[in-house]
């Protein structure tokens, strides 16, 4: 009965690729600034759709009412508007009504805000000392 063993080439490796050099100096230098500039560029390009959609649903209708505040303008036609510049401001500013519901409205803020505060801080106050 005759046997035969594999040789040492049978279970041999593929031969190898010969080394490749590293990567040039110019090559890394490449690298290194695409690297910065994406590690800088990256959070910007991640918070750049929240400022796009501020600008179109909130900047934009600021601006637009204080440009609008600064004319006259039909409630029934907004293609008419005339200039009147801090007219409209004075006027608010003088009408005794203004001032009604300026004070009305701080009134309010503070009665509903003081109690609540104050129930809130009792509240923390009784739950931290009955767990300790």
């Amino acid at each position: 009965m005759a046997t035969s063993t594999p040789t040492r080439d049978a279970y041999a490796s593929p031969p190898r690729e010969p080394r490749k050099e590293p990567p040039s100096e110019r090559r890394q230098l490449w690298r290194s600034r695409l690297w910065r500039f994406d590690d800088k560029a990256s959070p910007y390009a991640y918070i750049a759709p929240f400022f796009l959609v501020f600008g179109a649903f909130g900047l934009y209708p600021l601006l637009y009412t204080g440009w609008i505040a600064l004319h006259r303008v039909e409630m029934t036609g907004l293609d008419s508007m005339e200039w009147v510049g801090w007219e409209n401001f004075d006027k608010i500013l003088h009408d005794p009504e203004f001032w009604t519901s300026v004070s009305n409205t701080f009134l309010i803020g503070v009665i509903s805000t003081v109690p609540q505060l104050l129930v809130a801080l009792g509240l923390a106050h009784l739950l931290n000392y009955r767990l300790r």
